[in-house]
């Protein structure tokens, strides 16, 4: 299982940051935002052979959502170090839902082959996140900085690295964001509704051109979920997790915690499974991002 870094926290910074449309470097710091119109990706490099020590990180994403018919819209910031299996991730405080009490969705794949929608598509609206973390203390080695968001029609992206011993490097970006939710599934039974979710033998795949980077999110408010992954090179790793009053719990033996801890890796057929029900808008997430690393 990746091993997660905890650096100190402090409170939101709610400063506005630098708007002009380019990337900066000072002695030993990072100003910089994406260029394009929907950049929903943006990384940055940054590599020391000693301990890391950064002063703070200031992020803000602000985004429109895609009128789809998900209920979820998500962003996380987040760092990894591939070589040694190491990953800094921010608080989790959920994602953004947003339901009507009638919708349903239901496919039967077993006996018979049926499927009923009857769900809204969301309106589009303007959303801002700002993350903050300051006294940064990371083990040696190269990081990516990673900010992400979907499902976007519109997306800026800014980020500054202050004073850091770390030598910084190249920052890219991309609008390969994704999020699938439950309808995603191919299953026996899939079930979403606002009182009630069901997910029976669900699984759904996605190619991945350059480097896979992302989550799955499965909270089930009061319920259960199995979830598992395997990678284009075959390694599969799984979970069990459930929720008792939003008290989220996950089996001694799973590979990992279904709750935005950072997957990653190469190229190719990446493969998702789920089995899981769950109440008060239950839905199962795999947020990720087809990426070039800096």
């Amino acid at each position: 299982m990746p091993t997660a870094i905890s650096p100190e926290l402090k409170a939101m910074n709610h400063d506005a940051m630098d708007s002009n449309n380019s990337n900066s470097f000072s002695g030993n710091s990072f100003h910089g935002n994406t260029t394009s119109d929907n950049a929903n990706w943006y990384i940055i490099n940054i590599s020391s052979n000693e301990t890391i020590y950064i002063e703070d990180i200031n992020v803000n994403i602000t985004y429109s959502n895609v009128p789809t018919y998900k209920w979820s819209v998500v962003d996380r910031f987040f760092m990894i170090n591939p070589e040694k299996g190491e990953y800094w991730n921010y608080p989790v405080f959920g994602m953004l839902k947003n339901s009507k009490w009638y919708e349903l969705y239901l496919h039967l794949n077993w006996p018979i082959n049926f499927t009923y929608n009857h769900t809204t598509k969301r309106s589009q609206y303007e959303w801002t996140s700002l993350y903050y973390l300051s006294n940064v203390t990371l083990s040696s080695g190269i990081w990516y900085v990673v900010c992400m968001a979907a499902p976007t029609e519109a997306c800026h992206i800014q980020i500054s690295i202050n004073h850091t011993n770390a030598n910084i490097g190249n920052a890219t970006e991309g609008s390969s964001s994704f999020l699938l939710e439950n309808e995603d599934f191919h299953a026996k039974l899939n079930l979403k509704s606002v009182p009630l979710s069901a997910i029976l033998g669900g699984k759904t795949s996605i190619h991945i051109n350059n480097t896979f980077v992302g989550f799955i999110y499965a909270p089930t408010s009061i319920g259960i979920a199995y979830t598992k992954y395997v990678a284009p090179n075959g390694t599969a790793k799984e979970a069990i997790s459930w929720d008792i009053l939003i008290n989220i719990n996950a089996a001694k033996n799973s590979d990992f915690i279904p709750i935005f801890e950072p997957i990653w890796g190469e190229n190719g057929i990446w493969t998702f499974y789920t089995s899981m029900i769950g109440t008060n808008r239950c839905t199962v997430n795999v947020f990720g991002a087809d990426v070039k690393l800096p």
